[in-house]
């Protein structure tokens, strides 16, 4: 196997106990983490499949595909981790507000993402509609939006807790936290190396 393998093993091997992991936290968690832990599962089930795909045929553009609509699943995981992160840290707010507001996000997200899927296929064919190119600067817009929204409710949920202590759910939000970074580490050294060759 040649340098160009290498880091579809090294994804394959991380998620694949990545997703060990996962599934730990989620049966940890329960009902109340099933919203994030369960994207994140999806996330590192789809980066196995589509890992092992490519390793299977380099030639063929499934594996490659399948890796690629990754970002959906972990603007999700990160969403409902978030969401639970609040119940834990807030939990004077009330939960039907919360609850809403994540639910709101989702379905902006689930659009956006919609958005860009159809404009994006529709520009492969060989007469794309003129409107194609603008669902898909949509759906990119709004997927950015999505993330600056999380990004500025991530940080008012970095408050310190009321009490000062740490509880076991805490620590094991910080298994995930380590998990995304683990994530972002791999994605960061995927951009390098693309850009090396």
């Amino acid at each position: 196997m040649g340098n160009e393998n290498a880091l579809p093993i090294a994804q394959l091997a991380v998620n694949a106990f990545l997703a060990l992991t996962t599934i730990y936290v989620l049966v940890k968690h329960g009902k109340s983490g099933l919203l994030g832990w369960l994207f994140l599962l999806a996330l590192c089930v789809l980066q196995v499949t589509g890992n092992a795909l490519f390793l299977s045929n380099p030639s063929s553009h499934g594996g490659t595909i399948i890796t690629n609509i990754c970002l959906s699943p972990l603007l999700l995981a990160i969403l409902g981790i978030l969401h639970e992160v609040c119940a834990y840290r807030d939990p004077k707010l009330d939960r039907r507000i919360r609850f809403v507001f994540t639910l709101a996000l989702h379905i902006l997200i689930a659009a956006a993402i919609g958005l860009v899927v159809a404009g994006a296929s529709d520009l492969e064919n060989l007469n794309p509609k003129a409107s194609s190119q603008l669902l898909v600067k949509i759906g990119i817009i709004t997927l950015l939006a999505s993330w600056v929204i999380i990004f500025f409710w991530a940080l008012s949920a970095c408050r310190p807790l009321h009490d000062g202590a740490q509880t076991n759910k805490d620590r094991t939000v910080e298994l995930g936290q380590y998990q995304h970074g683990t994530k972002v580490s791999l994605a960061l050294w995927d951009i390098q190396r693309q850009g090396e060759t």
